[in-house]
């Protein structure tokens, strides 16, 4: 016989469980001396990859379990280890308010769970990894967390099993977990948090940013804690937050309103799961669109997109230069130089790389249209970061240059400037009602922008009815720079 898989003991099918939104359909196994939930990919569906889960303090119930189910449907093998040995939270109390249990001490059952992950969760990341890796070298990891979880997530963050990891609604950080990874983390918070409240937020992103960490943070309005997995699915606000949506952003509102007027979309991003998301959308309206995974400041990446976009619709019409990112934080004393020039590749050098493969397509067609997304942040500055507004500004003065040179060809190069509107990435920022009306009083018409008002103006610039404009800059704003409202 051959030799164990390392870390293999006893395996057994997980008992059914009714549930209104479905039964789990992993098994049990014990590695590392740890009880552990596998979830492993339908066939054909496999992505060779392995993802962790840390559990929050309800361990490894039923919801949980359906959601690591969800990330294997996605492709992913699956394991969560149970390090409340069968001993969760909900054992003990409904909620943090619940004191029905005179005798459950929360903090000595903290305190002793914590410990034993402390021991358990390096060795059990070990054993997994050395399971996956003798079958395929090749094998990457990515971790997720929720509450309790979290910890977990930026200590291997840390380390180099995995290569990216993610967490919601986290509890018990401190500090030096932020400071310590070297790997994208992605955040996803609810706006009403008693584990990582406002101030605890705004301290980990100043952190963030001031190190050139790379990550990308979600908060979602109306939503407490717990929302990813313990959320009302009855409550609209709470429903959205655990599906990672709300407010639609800038490029896919001009992806879909692209498709539904009969534009045959290719959706470029380097997160594919972002893009089958908007691919979803289009396809629920009968549009056409297909998806390509494009790293857009690496050349070679864009090159092969263009022509993969070619291969599948036969031409490139229009090019809409959607990606952007905050960036580096601080005034030129501070700025971190690294993701100076990180940030301004992937805000301005990937426009240009994009037009250097997509240019020569629409010659070929002798028509073609190019709309770069800048800010208005680009037109009037003010903005506490010098990367930011230096890059629009960028995008702008490189639109008016492109429309000069490629107009005889008949190639129209113009600009979107979006003001205040409220997108994801907006709402990322730990907007509170206060601002986010205060946004909307800078405006002449009192109105919010959002995503939608973006798109339409991206639709209109890319149609045959802008035929003569080029070199337009394009603020969607609401007007704060017109005249004041004299009453």
């Amino acid at each position: 016989m051959g030799q164990p898989v390392p870390g293999q003991a006893k395996r057994k099918l997980l008992p059914q469980r009714d549930n209104p939104r479905g039964r789990a359909e992993g098994t049990w196994e014990t590695i590392a001396g740890v009880e552990t939930y596998i979830s492993t990919p339908p066939e054909g569906k496999a992505n060779g990859n392995v993802l962790l889960y840390f559990p929050d303090v309800w361990g490894m119930f039923t919801n949980g379990l359906l959601v690591m189910d969800a990330f294997a449907d996605a492709g992913y093998t699956v394991l969560g280890l149970d390090y409340f040995r069968g001993d969760p939270v909900w054992k003990h109390r409904k909620n943090r308010h619940d004191n029905s249990n005179p005798d459950f001490d929360y903090e000595a059952w903290k305190r002793k769970h914590t410990a034993f992950a402390n021991e358990a969760v390096p060795k059990w990341v070990s054993c997994v990894a050395s399971r996956y890796r003798q079958v395929n070298p090749e094998t990457k990891f990515a971790c997720v967390g929720y509450c309790f979880g979290a910890p977990y997530v930026c200590d291997e963050l840390a380390k180099e099993t995995v290569t990216a990891g993610a967490f919601a609604h986290p509890a018990f950080l401190k500090e030096h977990h932020f400071r310590n990874i070297k790997k994208p983390l992605f955040l996803s918070c609810s706006e009403v948090d008693h584990t990582f409240d406002v101030p605890s937020r705004r301290r980990a992103l100043d952190i963030l940013q001031q190190e050139g960490k790379v990550y990308h943070y979600q908060l979602f309005s109306g939503v407490e804690h717990g929302f990813a997995l313990r959320g009302d699915p009855n409550d609209p606000y709470q429903r959205a937050g655990s599906r990672m949506d709300g407010e639609i952003g800038n490029g896919r509102a001009s992806a879909i309103l692209l498709a539904r007027h009969g534009a045959k979309v290719a959706l470029l991003d380097y997160n594919v799961a972002w893009a089958n998301e908007t691919k979803r959308m289009i396809d629920e309206e009968g549009g056409i669109s297909e998806v390509i995974q494009a790293d857009v400041t690496d050349e070679e990446s864009c090159k092969a997109a263009v022509a993969k976009t070619v291969e599948l619709f036969g031409a490139v019409h229009i090019l809409v230069n959607n990606v952007g990112v905050g960036g580096a934080m601080g005034d030129a004393t501070v700025v971190n130089l690294d993701a100076w020039d990180r940030d301004f590749r992937i805000n301005v050098t990937s426009m240009v790389l994009m037009s250097r493969y997509a240019i020569p397509e629409m010659r070929k067609q002798g028509r073609g249209a190019i709309v770069n997304m800048s800010s208005v942040s680009g037109l009037l500055g003010g903005n506490p970061s010098l990367l930011y507004p230096t890059t629009k500004g960028a995008i702008i003065q490189m639109t008016r240059a492109m429309a000069a040179q490629h107009g005889k060809e008949n190639i129209r190069v113009n600009c979107v400037c979006p003001g205040m509107v409220y997108t994801p990435m907006t709402r990322g920022r730990g907007m509170t009602p206060e601002m986010r009306q205060a946004r909307i009083n800078q405006n002449l018409m009192k109105l919010e922008g959002t995503g939608w008002d973006v798109g339409y103006a991206v639709l209109f610039l890319s149609s045959k009815e802008a035929r003569w404009i080029t070199g337009l800059i394009m603020p969607v704003d609401g007007g704060p720079g017109g005249p004041t409202d004299p009453r």
